[in-house]
């Protein structure tokens, strides 16, 4: 399971993450399947000494299946996200918008890398713009 994703940071305190959820399995029949979602999520950030603290809004949450490319990917794509919806959407739901913060390890002008020694994501600016428009970099989970 991979996610990337496009984080939006406006210099209200506004933010917004727009991303990919991707799914890969493999099965005897059908071969390798990659199933992907379109998750959204919108929030409020803060940065207090030199930590990046996010506070999603649940109600915000969405994750919906993409279309599939054929009949047996099409129905694998339905059951699965009836899964996902049942069991792992709701968990998934709650871990993205539990009050969380990240140490800022290093920020430029073209990056912010945040996180620990075991564990860093680095986002890079996309575009100059007013608000800060960061793409994280794309990571397994």
């Amino acid at each position: 399971m991979t996610i990337e994703a496009k984080e939006t940071f406006k210099a209200s305190g506004k933010l917004e993450d727009v991303g990919v959820l991707t799914i890969s399995m493999f099965d005897e029949s059908l071969g390798k399947i990659s199933l992907k979602y379109d998750i959204f999520v919108a929030g409020e950030y803060d940065i207090k000494n030199s930590y990046l603290i996010y506070d999603y809004d649940l109600n915000s949450v969405k994750i919906e299946p993409q279309k599939a490319h054929g009949k047996e990917e099409t129905f694998v794509a339905n059951y699965l996200f009836s899964i996902l919806e049942e069991h792992i959407i709701p968990s998934m739901k709650q871990e993205l918008v539990k009050n969380d913060k990240s140490k800022i390890i290093e920020l430029t002008e073209k990056k912010l890398v945040i996180g620990s020694d075991e564990e860093q994501i680095t986002f890079r600016r996309e575009k100059n713009l007013n608000q800060i428009l960061l793409k994280k970099v794309k990571h397994g989970i």
